[in-house]
Parts: structure tokens; sequence; C-alpha cells
């Protein structure tokens, strides 16, 4: 039915959408706010999130703008560099696009064609706007020998992919504020990782994925990335079947293969009307490609996110976790004030105050502090006992071992026969004279130091404090 009065149908003006605005609003001051803190902690951070943080800022002024007005002079398309005019003496042919509502093709005389994807639909639908767009162009009510197919992805899997991609930030979140801690918390990150990795794709395939055909070709558009192909590089087109859903896959004779954004079904998003539009899409090609259609196994994906789960776990490796068979460790620290009995501390600091007890926690440690000293002079004891735990790749154990290749140089002399390895620094020069000891036991490090004008032997406390630590 041609529309011959242009007040029942006002020209058309297609502005983005407010949900496209509104994301792109959120994503730019989440990536600022991103951009913020990875500068208060480390700046060389920002060379990567920059980029993306200017790419978003253009993507949300070219929103802002974007606009096509449909009107007695022609076409007006306005977007981040400019305007474009098409006035209607040089639109040859204008038809729908079979797929998504609103999508109208116009052919031009340079032998190009101009996609206008969802347009403002009046109550006569798609076709009365076509019949309006023509009446205005001058052209006749002959309908045009080609067909064109333009489809986009079902937004419905947006209602879990939200909540999902907000369950796998929480995860990364949680392990690197330390919430999780220990083995499994590296996988843990990993598996949020892949997850908002994953579900960031498909919001955006979601949103702006979008797949059109027509006589010359395909034009995909998929999350991150826009590929196009003639109709003679494509070899043949399989239809994917999986447990989550059907998706199209074109075959080119060279090169990498192309995964359709539309028509495609999920696990939100199924119904009939699949195989009507991928059999609308074969028809707008002049000589129909080769199809295929192959399943996928019922179990491949829930196996391949086992194998990353359990690549994860295995690369934390469990043997330098404490919990280990073969592996012996302290999950405790004994008081150290209570190593030394009080008569042994009243031989070594004479008339000496109450202890001063200090706690300290670093990254992959914890240390206990204890300290007596006289009021008049520098005569004092005192008993540090720290505990390594693991930190990363490296074992608590392997943590200790290091701290005591880093404390022991010249000046110190070995122990034999206390704790897993232990050695000692006298200076008789210092004043007062002074006594060291460092001494370990698997996973713990105890050091000693005694300084008095004549000075005990720091020995026998060092074996008391590691004859303490009970491992499990």
């Amino acid at each position: 039915m041609s529309v011959t009065n242009s007040q029942e149908t006002p020209p058309p003006v297609r502005r983005a959408a407010p949900g496209a605005i509104a994301l792109a609003a959120v994503t730019v001051a989440g990536l600022t706010a991103l951009n913020a803190w990875w500068a208060s902690i480390m700046p060389p951070l920002l060379v990567y999130s920059l980029p993306p943080l200017a790419v978003t800022a253009l993507a949300l002024v070219h929103t802002l703008r974007y606009r096509v007005v449909i009107d007695e002079g022609g076409i007006r398309i306005r977007g981040l560099t400019g305007e474009k005019s098409i006035p209607w003496p040089n639109v040859i042919g204008v038809q729908a696009a079979a797929g998504t509502e609103g999508t109208v093709v116009v052919d031009l005389r340079d032998g190009s064609s101009l996609v206008l994807r969802e347009l403002p639909v009046p109550p006569g639908g798609t076709d009365a706007l076509v019949a309006e767009m023509r009446r205005r162009a001058g052209l006749s009510e002959q309908r045009p020998e080609s067909r064109w197919y333009a489809g986009r992805p079902s937004r419905r899997p947006l209602a879990w992919a939200f909540p999902m991609l907000a369950v796998s930030t929480a995860l990364v979140l949680v392990t690197f504020y330390g919430v999780i801690e220990g083995y499994g918390a590296a996988t843990v990150f990993g598996i949020g990782l892949a997850g908002v990795c994953y579900h960031v794709r498909l919001i955006l395939l979601l949103l702006y994925g979008r797949t059109e055909a027509g006589p010359n070709g395909l034009y995909n558009r998929s999350a991150l990335a826009v590929k196009r192909l003639d109709w003679k590089q494509v070899k043949r087109l399989e239809v994917v079947r999986s447990p989550f859903g059907h998706r199209i896959i074109a075959v080119p004779h060279m090169g990498a293969n192309v995964a359709l954004a539309a028509p495609r079904t999920g696990l939100a998003a199924r119904g009939p009307a699949f195989d009507d539009a991928f059999d609308t899409l074969l028809t707008t090609a002049p000589r129909a490609p080769e199809c295929k259609r192959r399943a996928q196994p019922r179990l491949w994906y829930p196996a391949l996110v086992v194998l990353f789960v359990l690549a994860l776990l295995g690369l934390e490796d469990p043997r330098k976790e404490p919990w280990w068979p073969t592996r012996h460790e302290a999950a405790s620290l004994p008081d150290p004030c209570a190593v030394v009995d009080p008569a042994a501390v009243r031989r070594m600091v004479p008339d000496a105050r109450p202890p001063d007890r200090a706690d300290h926690t670093s990254l992959g440690y914890e240390e206990l502090t204890c300290r007596w000293h006289q009021t008049a002079f520098s005569i004092g004891l005192e008993i540090e006992i720290r505990r390594y735990f693991r930190n990363g790749g490296v074992g608590a154990t392997e943590a200790a071992e290091r701290r005591m290749s880093v404390l022991r140089d010249q000046s110190t002399e070995t122990v034999t026969g206390l704790g897993d390895e232990a050695f000692r620094r006298n200076d008789d020069g210092h004043v007062p004279r002074l006594r060291e000891i460092w001494a370990r036991r698997a996973n713990v490090i105890v050091h000693i130091k005694l300084e008095a004008k004549d000075p005990a032997d720091v020995d026998a406390p060092a074996r008391r404090a590691l004859e303490s630590i009970e491992l499990r």
C-alpha cells in the first residue's frame, strides 16, 4: 500500500537508544574510576587502560550525536565526524530488509547500498515506511529483485549476562583484596578474570553485534571486529548445534572462519525463527553457498571448563601447601614472652622492666616480638619469632629458607644441631656487647638479640623457642 500523504507518516528520526547512551556513560565513568585507581597504585598501568577509555569516550560522543533524519530533502546521517546528506535524486531503490523490524536498504546511483538500521516504524509497519521513502525518491512501486537480510542477536541473554559479569568481577576483587587467600585463590582469580572477559565480550556482541547479507556478500560485526565477505569468498555456511544454542559459521576459501552475530540462539533465546532467518539469509546470495549442519559434543564446553580449572589448580602447585602430606609446617606462633623463663631473663637483663609485646603482619609472614630492657642502660633482650606462609608460587618453608640466606653474611658463624639451620653473630666491639642468633625450624625463624656488658649464651633460649613451635 502506497502512502501518498506525507502528513500521515511524519519524517522518521532515528536517535541512539537511551539504553545505549546509559551503557556508554556508565562504561566511561567506570573506566575513568579504574584509571584513577590505577594511577594511585601503579601509574604504568595507564598505558593499557587509557586507550580503552579514549575509545569508549569517542563511542559515547558518537552515540550522543548519532541521528538519522528522513525528510522531503533526502536522508541525513549525523555521527562522530560530521553529517552526511543523501538527496533523493541519488536514490535508485528502497527495500525492507528481513530479520529486523525497521531496517531499510537504500540503493544509490554509485552502485553502493546504505543500510538504515531499526528506523522508527509508522503504524503501517516497515512496508509503509518503505513506500513513503520510495514516494519521496520518486520511484515506482516495483519491488527489487535482490533480497536483504539484517539481523542482530536477541538481547534476552542480557538478563543473565550482566549478573554473571557482576559475579565474575566480585571473584576478581575478593582475591585481589585478600578476602580469599591460600591455595585456590589464584584459581578463583583466574575463573573470575575469564568470566569478566567472556561476559564483556558476550554483552558487546548482544548489544552491538549484527549481520547483514545482500547480493554482494556478508557484513558481520561481532564484539570486537568487523568482517566483510563477498559471496565468492564464502566456501560454505555451517550451522553449529550445541547444548547452549545454535550459531552459524561462515567458512571462507581462505582465511579464518567467521562466527556470524545473527541469526543465533542461546539458553535464553530459543525459538523456531532461527531456521526461517537462516533460509532468508541464504536467499540473499545470488548463488546459495554449500550448507552443512554439525553438532558439537554435549560435554565439550563443560569439559573445557573443568580442564581449565584443573590446570589452574595444578599451576598453583598444591605440594607447597601446608596440608600436603609430606609437608610439616607451623600454623601458629608461640608467645615469645613465654619461651624464656623469668629467672633466665633476670640473669641476662638484671632489673628489667616488664616486657613490651608487638605483633606485625606483612605480605608473606606474621611476626611476634617481645622485648626486655633496663631503664637507664642500653641493655636488653629481644626475641622475635616470624612465621612465613605461602605467597604465590613460593612455599612457606622455601620463603623462610630464602630469608635465612639473605640474613647470613661473612660476619656470622654457623651453629649445628639447632633446628633445620642456625647461625650466630658475636660483636664484642659493640657497646654494650652484642650476641645474636637466627635459627629456623620449617617455616619459622627465631631471632634473639642480647645486648649486655657480660652477655650470656643465647643458644639455650633459641633452642627452647624452637622446641615450642608446633608443626602439623
